[in-house]
């Protein structure tokens, strides 16, 4: 029963390449079934404890269907999220039986900074299976790649950036994932995420700061509107409902959009 299933899920990743020369939009439907016939079968193998046979297996589908969708109109985004459920099983099969932490660490760095963008996936959901080790040699390999540098390529410094800021996020040390997010700060968006470690971690003067800096470097982008937001949520919560009033008042009236003067009246009403 067990080489029946074996040779089955391997029948069916079989089924998931996709030949360059097919027209992007003929058989999306039947490869998105495809895939999710593979996602059954895998999740079925971890949950009757074949974890280690579904880990290979795991991979092969999620590399297979990366490729795959180089050659496939996938507007709706539904091969995608196919895409997105097998990684997440491969994360389970690996979390249950962890492969080599050195090569699982490699295969996250080449994916991320490699690829054509996708998979997507967290850190954090392999993290159980690289241990301690595996993520200190992610870490490592993710420096390396950073010093050599690869000023030309869009997806290898934004892979770098984000797995630098994600292994941050996994140390637990506050002041280092600060460190990191500032490191990378460039936009409304970076500093609000410092805002939000912050605030998390009960650090609302800090996290003003934060916020002041980086809304005095985008003023009126629209980018900033967000973070424009957690300040004013930080004012409020310290009593100075006042000065994020005069804070709406003043980008409506340099700016003087509709979403403005309704982020001006909501505040003054509370």
């Amino acid at each position: 029963m067990a080489d029946a299933q074996l040779t089955e899920v391997r029948r069916l990743i079989d089924g998931l390449r996709r030949n360059p020369r097919t027209h992007p939009y003929h058989g999306r439907r039947e490869y998105s079934d495809r895939a999710r016939e593979v996602a059954v079968v895998l999740a079925s193998m971890i949950e009757a404890g074949r974890a280690a046979d579904a880990v290979p297996l795991a991979r092969r589908a999620v590399e297979r269907a990366t490729s795959s969708l180089l050659h496939i109109d996938d507007s709706s985004g539904v091969i995608g999220a196919d895409l997105r459920k097998l990684t997440g099983l491969y994360a389970r099969a690996c979390a249950s039986a962890p492969p080599d932490a050195a090569k699982l660490a490699a295969w996250l760095v080449a994916s991320r900074c490699d690829g054509p963008g996708w998979p997507d996936f967290a850190v954090a959901d392999f993290a159980p299976a690289l241990g301690a080790a595996g993520l200190a040699e992610l870490a490592r390999l993710v420096e390396e790649r950073r010093a050599s540098g690869e000023p030309d390529s869009w997806s290898a410094s934004w892979g770098v950036s984000s797995l630098r800021k994600e292994l941050a996020a996994l140390s637990g040390d506050v002041d280092a994932h600060v460190a990191v997010l500032a490191q990378e700060a460039r936009s409304g968006r970076d500093f609000g995420e410092i805002v939000a470690v912050l605030r998390d971690a009960g650090r609302e003067r800090e996290a003003e700061q934060w916020a002041r800096q980086g809304l005095a470097a985008e003023p009126l982008s629209p980018w900033t509107d967000r973070l424009r937001e957690q300040l004013a949520e930080l004012l409020l919560g310290s009593g100075r409902g006042d000065e994020a009033v005069a804070m709406y008042r003043d980008v409506f009236e340099r700016r003087a959009t509709h979403s403005d003067y309704a982020r001006k009246v909501s505040c003054e009403a509370s």
